[in-house]
């Protein structure tokens, strides 16, 4: 295959691995889904193989040999790589025949008739630009200074971010295969490449970007506050967290025709939300043969009994305040054991609950 023909990402992309045409062509090469996936481009929710630079380039290469197979002619595959065998053949119908680039270009679709004009132009411009004063501009990091991490499970950009320092947009850029900003749990593993010194960084405290957060409720600061704000009949409760527990046993579900959030989470008796966040979904949406993990470590919280105070009125007595609140007044007396019943007084606090 031509040297030359590396030129071809130029004129299709403009070197952008994560651009997309008008008609839903996606990167460098910028193939359709449907071509993608003949040569072995997988897309789903997180990931399209179209955008990766090393994936979509071999995709290329195998395509373009099949087309110099079928016309023994480098222009003439260039031009059913942009118009699609079925053009071409139609044009060599038309043409009487003819099997030369040059010979067709006239029965050709007008987009291609300048196709392989632009790639001979770019082809000349980039092997002789020192010739036309055209200085490539200095690559912002070489691959020799790139390191790969395979992750173990499924984890968001920004949380690499927040626990190593390393920009959202520069993960993306250096990983343009990842639709979102997001690397899910596969098998074969899902593998990002950055600087040497961030991987390697990243490699010594991957383990944290799994571990589970655990948040501290200064319960003193809530009682206070509400014991501040309390009112005759307000109530004050303790609030605790309980250390994250397994609520379901961790299951992988598959995604059937007809199925919804919905549905799979009252299936397996959990939230919808509980869900997303397991799968860090950033919608409802979902697509057969999405594959969902079911199950994960949430905090659970949870309230001590409630404390209640009533306020004494004018004209209250005990056992019409026992009476008003369902209680008996020897279940109001164990409340308030120090209160002498017989001499309440108005706005003395009497616990009800």
């Amino acid at each position: 295959m031509p040297l030359e023909l590396k030129y071809l990402a130029v004129i299709e992309s403009g070197l952008r691995p994560q651009v997309r045409s008008h008609a839903g062509a996606m990167g460098l090469w910028q193939f359709m889904y449907g071509t993608g996936k003949y040569f072995g481009l997988q897309e789903n929710t997180y990931i399209d193989e179209r955008m990766d630079p090393v994936l979509a380039t071999d995709a290329a290469c195998r395509y373009l040999k099949k087309l110099f197979g079928i016309y023994d002619d480098w222009y003439m595959a260039l031009a059913a790589y942009n118009a699609g065998p079925g053009n071409i053949n139609k044009a060599i119908r038309r043409s009487g025949g003819k099997t030369t680039y040059w010979g067709i270009r006239p029965f050709l679709p007008r987009e291609t008739q300048g196709y392989v004009p632009n790639f001979i132009g770019a082809a000349y411009l980039l092997t002789y630009h020192k010739e036309h004063n055209i200085i490539p501009a200095p690559a912002k990091i070489h691959h020799a200074q790139l390191d790969t991490i395979c992750m173990k499970g499924g984890v968001s950009m920004q949380k690499i971010s927040d626990l190593i320092g390393w920009d959202v947009a520069d993960i993306k850029a250096l990983n343009p295969i990842y639709k979102r900003d997001f690397i899910p749990e596969t098998s074969p593993r899902q593998c990002i490449s950055g600087p040497l010194e961030v991987i390697g960084l990243l490699v010594t405290r991957e383990n944290e970007l799994y571990a589970v957060p655990i948040t501290i409720i200064d319960t003193n600061e809530i009682l206070a506050e509400m014991e501040k704000n309390k009112g005759e009949d307000d109530e004050v409760g303790k609030i605790i967290l309980v250390e994250p527990s397994k609520q379901v046993k961790t299951h992988t579900h598959v995604v059937t025709r007809g199925e919804s959030l919905g549905s799979i989470s009252r299936e397996y008796g959990v939230t919808v939300e509980d869900i997303r966040s397991w799968n860090a979904l950033s919608s409802t949406k979902i697509f057969v043969g999405q594959k969902l993990k079911i199950g994960g470590e949430k905090k659970e919280y949870k309230a001590e009994p409630v404390v209640r105070y009533y306020r004494v009125r004018s004209g209250d007595n005990f056992s019409f305040i026992a009476k008003r609140h369902g209680l008996t007044p020897t279940q109001l007396k164990k409340l308030n054991s120090g209160i002498n019943i017989d001499k309440l007084k108005v706005g003395q606090k009497i616990r009800v609950k």
